[in-house]
């Protein structure tokens, strides 16, 4: 972003702006970083050994990709990529284990950017008990391994997996279970389309390891299992009867069973399944439920379904201050608190990012209501916000805050410039971070702005001297005036004392006084009175003009003004340019007008202006001033 401050030069009465021009060139844009996105990692079960590599929605921020380029970087030597120069390219002949590969992304800059994406083959296992598979693979196209008896260490080492591969994984009987194998059923084909996995052949559902009730259990053992690994475990059993068939399985190393009723079971994956993990070998009692006769055992279905070296946690902190709320992760939260978020992939890999979030709800400000003060006291302030510990700051004056302005109850003494413009207005400003700084105006109006009511103040020429005389209606704690004169109207300085004539500054009567410059040399003085009270605030008197008056009629009003000043300029001034100049009581020149090709009637708007007393001048061409008067603004 860019901000451009504007304002109108110095000693120039306007500006004007018609066209903002905003033009981006290739020059000072350089090129953007290409966005390379591999997809999602994925979860792929033998006997599927595809898989596609999807980088469609890589993009260039700021134009095309020209080139795609996929790179198996990790994983068995297994795994031909059909297309690695397109966005998307499929993957042939995997076998089990874990796959990295890498897309890289070019603009038409030449700037790069790569992503991985990972694939696991999971390996799977089928146990058939009964001697109806041979060596060749089903109508699914899997291997089976096949028990055909019952005895006690039995044992099919290196059981091959689906695709006819040696898997490292034994199966052994420790414990027979009491009963037979049945190689001719009557076991139930349920069609191979119920459950999430249907693909078992009707051979293999209607063979059963028959079993009933016996003081000992039937004990099955796997070992050569990866400790790193996790394996879903099924014991499925089918059997066309009116009665309930219950076999009741569980771990050796748990006392917790899990059944199924074979006579009931027409869903594959209504069975007992265990979830295995960080064993390298596994046993399994098996009983029929004591207070039934029989039950069946059709199947063993061992799946891998991850490693856990691709599991690596992260928990990450993100710090967030909002103002009244704040949406993350889909959620909104109103209030300040820890919220965690645990995403998990497919490997069941866990990362938990937790929010820090400090809720600031919308402060606002009040600055009080408006007061009325008597010339000489202070206002205690009564500002509030609707937030507690927000920084706060009063400004806007020119008095003094006690103890200071950082205090929404200060107290506050106006300065005596304020008194004498009669009000001072004063801002309450909050800062309440993320939702911005607030504030809010309190005017204070000042009554009796002087400790003098002043009835009238005058002059005279008599001679080389003159004659200044003012009268107060009303004096309260004065101590006295100071009479300062200047010969420009602006620069006054001190010529004299004059204390007051009531009784400890205190008077309600009608007090004259009068003082003579004995030393006016020149044409023309200005004279004002410098009113001091006990505190030291003082206050000024209007300004008056004694001595020669300018030939040139100027008149200036409305006096005081509010809006607008209106200036008759004299007809007999010859047309040249002249500038009309306002100065504030600092002497800082705040505005300025050249009128080129007109007399007669000028308007100068002054809304907005700060109250207060300012000078006019009005300048020739030549430099020379022809009036100044000057005017108060409220």
């Amino acid at each position: 972003e860019m901000i451009f401050d504007i304002r109108v030069k110095s000693g120039s009465a306007f500006g004007h702006i018609s066209v903002i021009d905003i033009q981006r060139t290739a020059s000072t844009s350089p090129n953007a970083n290409p966005i390379a996105l591999a997809g999602s990692d994925q979860l792929i079960q033998l006997q599927t050994t595809t898989a596609s590599l999807d980088g469609a929605a890589s993009y260039d921020p700021d134009g095309v990709l020209s080139t795609y380029q996929w790179v198996k970087i990790a994983g068995p030597s297994a795994g031909n990529l059909g297309t690695p120069n397109a966005a998307t390219s499929n993957v042939t002949g995997l076998e089990t284990g874990t796959y990295q590969f890498e897309l890289t992304v070019t603009d038409a800059g030449g700037n790069t950017d790569k992503d991985t994406v990972v694939l696991y083959v999971g390996n799977r296992l089928l146990i058939d008990f009964g001697p109806d598979l041979t060596a060749a693979p089903d109508a699914f196209n899997h291997y089976w391994n096949t028990v055909t008896t019952g005895t006690p260490g039995l044992k099919i080492p290196n059981a091959i997996n689906v695709n006819n591969v040696p898997s490292g994984i034994s199966f052994e009987i420790v414990n027979r279970i009491d009963g037979t194998f049945n190689p001719a059923g009557p076991g139930t084909n349920n069609g191979n389309t119920t459950g999430l996995v249907g693909d078992y052949p009707s051979t293999v559902t209607a063979d059963y390891a028959f079993t009933h009730p016996s003081a000992t259990n039937g004990q099955w053992k796997l070992t050569g299992l990866d400790s790193l690994k996790e394996y879903r475990i099924k014991f499925w059993g089918s059997k066309t009867a009116a009665f309930p068939c219950i076999t009741e399985i569980k771990r050796s190393d748990e006392a917790v069973w899990k059944s199924y009723d074979a006579s009931l079971n027409t869903d594959y994956d209504r069975a007992a399944i265990f979830s295995i993990y960080g064993k390298r070998e596994i046993s399994f009692d098996i009983r029929v439920d004591p207070s039934l006769f029989f039950g069946y055992v059709c199947l063993l279905d061992i799946m891998e379904l991850r490693p856990s070296t691709v599991c690596i946690p992260k928990n990450v902190t993100d710090t967030v201050i909002a103002c009244d709320s704040y949406t993350w992760n889909g959620n909104t939260y109103t209030s300040s608190g820890n919220y965690p978020f645990t995403t998990t992939n497919f490997f069941g890999c866990d990362s938990t990012t937790t929010l820090v979030l400090t809720i600031n709800n919308t402060t606002t400000v009040n600055a009080g209501p408006d007061q009325t003060i008597a010339a000489g006291s202070s206002a205690t302030l009564d500002g509030t916000t609707s937030s507690t510990g927000v920084p706060v700051q009063w400004t806007g004056g020119t008095g003094t805050f006690n103890p200071d302005n950082t205090t929404l109850g200060a107290v506050y003494t106006p300065s005596a410039a304020e008194e004498a413009a009669g009000s001072v207005t004063l801002t309450l400003t909050a800062n309440a971070g993320a939702c911005g700084i607030v504030s809010e105006n309190v005017t204070i109006t000042i009554t009796g702005a002087t400790p003098v009511q002043w009835l009238r103040f005058s002059g005279t020429q008599v001679g080389k001297h003159n004659q200044l005389v003012w009268a107060t209606a009303n004096e309260t704690r004065n101590r006295g005036f100071f009479i300062e004169r200047a010969t420009d109207g602006l620069r006054f300085e001190s010529i004299g004392w004059q204390a007051s004539a009531a009784v400890n500054g205190n008077s309600s009567q009608v007090l004259e006084y009068g003082f003579t410059d004995f030393n006016a040399s020149v044409q023309t003085y200005f004279y004002r009175l410098r009113q001091v009270d006990m505190d030291n605030r003082f206050s000024y008197s209007s300004i008056i003009r004694l001595g020669k008056q300018p030939k040139a009629d100027v008149r200036i009003y409305p006096n005081p003004a509010t809006d607008q000043v209106i200036i008759d300029l004299p007809d007999q001034w010859t047309v040249k340019p002249y500038q009309i100049r306002f100065i504030d009581q600092q002497g800082k020149q705040i505005a300025q007008y050249r009128i080129a090709d007109q007399l007669g009637q000028v308007t100068i708007p002054i809304s907005g202006w700060s109250s207060g007393i300012y000078l006019i001048q009005i300048i020739g061409y030549d430099g020379v001033e022809r009036h100044r008067e000057r005017i108060s603004v409220r």
